[in-house]
């Protein structure tokens, strides 16, 4: 599915199911919408903010400030893993077995 289509489908799931959400999730979830927060998350700058607010939150965060520079030097690696990973995760999600034995 392309990524437009599945984040709207995504945010119509939420929105739907809006009571049944944590408070916080609750709270924010319109403008996690109209700032079109998973959309966004394509643009590599948009997951460092992300990765940065999450360090803002947690009680030895300082070390995990700027985790996407460790993102950006280690990409192709990075990118090689998860190209031999996600087809196993979609069969695994499929079939519920791992392609490998």
């Amino acid at each position: 599915m392309d990524l437009d289509p599945f984040v709207q489908r995504v945010y119509a799931v939420l929105s739907r199911h809006r009571p049944l959400l944590p408070e916080r999730l609750s709270l924010i979830l319109p403008g996690m919408i109209s700032e079109n927060w998973l959309g966004g998350y394509i643009r590599l700058a948009q997951v460092g903010d992300a990765l940065d607010r999450i360090a803002g939150r947690l009680a030895r965060g300082g070390r995990f400030l700027r985790a996407v520079t460790e993102i950006e030097d280690n990409y192709e690696a990075l990118d090689a893993d998860f190209l031999s990973f996600f087809p196993e995760l979609v069969s695994f999600c499929t079939d519920g077995k791992l392609g490998t034995d």
